[in-house]
């Protein structure tokens, strides 16, 4: 900050200044959990990713999971730098995509995604994503009306962050930073999501990733969620760990917390 801070009640938070600096190339995290219960009905992924060029030539995997082809979930940043959620469940399958470039070619900030998907019954779903806590426009046809029974979804491939797991090998590679990846095993409403992005909302999801340890190419990636335990594994990591820096002043009043 370039000016003095005052907390003068309540509490002063900030984001992870550790994340993932994933090169596009071979490194990611590996969830180590298949989440079939959880993809079988309503969910809510979220995370924040910093993508170091919206327009490539290969879609860039924030997290997602393929078997034989039958079963799949892959949030990914299309080629055109368009949020994009691929989801099958026994070869059943939509898409939810951007209606506009959501990733603009070259380096991006830091945003905040979320995907979610809303079981209506056996033969029906709603598939909605978001960015920085606003809903997006979908496209036409890519409209995220899944036409299908997510109960029959079936696999035990493990989800990977960073890239797609493709029935046991990695793909589409995330270029740019990655941490505070979320599973809720419910379908966050639009006032959820705002207040998930300004900070005020309180639920521990199912499974959470925070990704902030800092070191290791290798790390364990601690699950914080109230599920089973799920940790993850880091496979050729290079972390980038900030500091805050303050110009001027910062004052802490008496009922207020950094």
């Amino acid at each position: 900050t370039d000016g003095a801070v005052t907390v003068t009640q309540g509490k002063l938070e900030g984001l992870s200044l550790s994340c993932v600096e994933l090169d596009g190339g071979a490194d990611y995290i590996e969830a180590n959990t298949a989440l079939q219960a959880e993809m079988r009905t309503s969910f809510s992924w979220s995370a924040w990713v910093r993508v170091d060029d919206g327009v490539t030539a290969a879609n860039q995997t924030i997290l997602g999971s393929r078997n034989d082809g039958t079963d799949r979930l892959n949030l990914y940043v299309a080629t055109d730098g368009r949020l994009s959620l691929d989801y099958v469940s026994n070869n059943d399958s939509k898409s939810a995509i951007d209606n506009s470039v959501t990733f603009a070619n070259g380096v991006n900030a830091w945003k905040q995604v979320v995907a979610t998907l809303s079981y209506t019954d056996s033969s029906n779903a709603v598939m909605k994503l978001y960015v920085n806590g606003e809903a997006l426009t979908l496209d036409g046809t890519n409209n995220g009306a899944f036409s299908g029974n997510m109960g029959n979804y079936t696999t035990s491939t493990e989800y990977y962050f960073g890239a797609e797991n493709n029935n046991g090998s990695a793909r589409y590679f995330l270029n740019g930073g990655l941490r505070d990846v979320r599973l809720y095993d419910f379908t966050l409403s639009v006032d959820q999501v705002a207040s998930l992005y300004s900070g005020s909302h309180n639920v521990t999801p199912k499974y959470w990733w925070k990704i902030d340890e800092g070191t290791g190419v290798t790390a364990t990636i601690e699950d914080y969620g109230t599920g089973t335990d799920a940790d993850g594994t880091g496979v050729s990591l290079a972390w980038t760990n900030g500091t805050l820096d303050l110009d001027s002043t910062l004052t802490i009043a008496a009922n207020g917390t950094l």
